[in-house]
C-alpha cells in the first residue's frame, strides 16, 4: 500500500535531516545553508551536513510546508516513507489523523519493493 504525504511538515520539524556528500553535490544550496565548520572538516567522503534536527526545522521548508529543494532533496528525505512507522508516530504525537492508504500504481509498486529491499 502507498500512503500519500499530506505535507504536514512534521518530519522536517522533528527529525534529524542529514545530508551526505552526494546530496551536497546534487544540491549545492545545502552547503550554503549549513557549511561545515573548518574545525570539524574531515575527509570529504565522510562529511555530513545536518540541516534539521528537533528544535531546528529544515530551512528548505517553505511557509506553505513544501520543500524548496524537493527535486534534489537529501536521500534521507527521499527514503522517508509516508505512512506506518515514524510518520504515523509523529502524526499521532501531534494529534493528526493517520494517513489513509491507497492502491499503488505499477511504478510505485516497483519503487516500494526497492525501498523495502534497501531497508533490509
Amino acid at each position: 500500500m502507498i500512503y500519500e504525504c499530506d505535507n504536514c511538515g512534521l518530519c522536517c520539524h522533528r527529525l534529524i535531516v542529514q545530508a551526505t556528500v552526494d546530496d551536497v553535490l546534487r544540491e549545492p544550496r545545502i552547503e550554503e545553508a549549513s557549511p561545515l565548520a573548518k574545525e570539524f572538516r574531515r575527509e570529504l567522503t565522510q562529511a555530513s551536513w545536518y540541516i534539521a534536527w528537533p528544535g531546528r526545522p529544515c530551512g528548505f521548508l517553505t511557509d506553505g510546508k513544501k520543500c524548496d529543494i524537493y527535486a534534489t532533496r537529501p536521500m534521507c528525505c527521499v527514503a522517508f516513507p509516508a505512512g506506518p512507522g515514524k510518520c504515523h508516530d509523529l502524526r499521532d504525537s501531534a494529534g493528526l489523523p493517520m494517513l489513509v492508504p491507497r492502491e499503488a500504481t505499477a511504478s510505485e509498486s516497483i519503487a516500494e519493493k526497492y525501498q523495502q529491499e534497501c531497508a533490509e
